[in-house]
């Protein structure tokens, strides 16, 4: 039996706890030293928005075929809730694969704790609905379906949006901290991350898209500067 309220105190307790998202800054782009950076939850936003805008395209490909949209926004939506726990770890491409695991093992311990449920019963709203963020979060992670897929690779063209819209802005010193990115100058490594990432040929097609573009906004600015 779930409480007398129906379940939804505790899902509003959560709620609270998932709303702290908006409050996790991304990491890649504090080290860059970005003015203002996104948070993780605008992230999220945004990888949703590019699933929705891309679901019909993606669609026409064979491997993508069996596509949900709907499923894929909602997977966009909570595929990094488990970063209220335990922050933004940032995909370096010096990564090693021992931390890669590490971080795996973190956040699926913390998607345990985000998503238990009060309620006896398995059946009862409450429990439902934090399985169903559980499950969502699994099946992206596990990259078991072609929406995780498909979402994955969004997560990515996200990620080099941001990358181009921050170099167009100029909303970062590119010759400031770049002891941390010593390999790569300006946001070269958040492309250089993504680009053997992509499961999808939409993905991987975006990418050179975005990256032409961003290649093309470096140029038009350091030739503004020699003026």
């Amino acid at each position: 039996m779930e409480h007398a309220d129906g379940g939804l105190g505790e899902l509003l307790d959560r709620a609270i706890e998932y709303t702290e998202l908006k409050d996790v800054d991304r990491s890649g782009w504090v080290l860059r030293g970005v003015e203002d950076a996104e948070s993780v939850a605008d992230h999220s936003w945004g990888t949703a928005q590019l699933c929705l805008l891309f679901a019909s395209h993606a669609l026409v490909d064979p491997d993508l075929a069996r596509l949900d949209p709907h499923r894929a926004v909602s997977m966009a939506l909570v595929h990094d809730l488990a970063e209220v726990r335990v922050g933004d770890i940032p995909r370096r491409a010096a990564t090693d694969t021992t931390d890669v695991v590490d971080k795996a093992r973190k956040e699926s311990a913390a998607i345990m704790h985000l998503t238990a449920t009060d309620a006896a019963d398995e059946d009862a709203p409450t429990a439902v609905s934090l399985h169903l963020v559980h499950d969502l979060w699994r099946e992206y992670e596990e990259a078991a379906s072609p929406s995780a897929r498909f979402v994955r690779d969004m997560n990515l063209i996200d990620m080099c949006l941001q990358a181009l819209i921050y170099e167009r802005d100029r909303r970062y010193d590119g010759e400031d901290r770049q002891e941390e990115f010593p390999d790569y100058p300006r946001m070269d490594e958040f492309f250089e991350t993504s680009r053997a990432r992509f499961s999808t040929d939409l993905g991987r097609h975006l990418h050179r898209m975005v990256e032409y573009r961003y290649r093309t906004v470096v140029r038009s600015n350091q030739e503004n500067r020699m003026v």
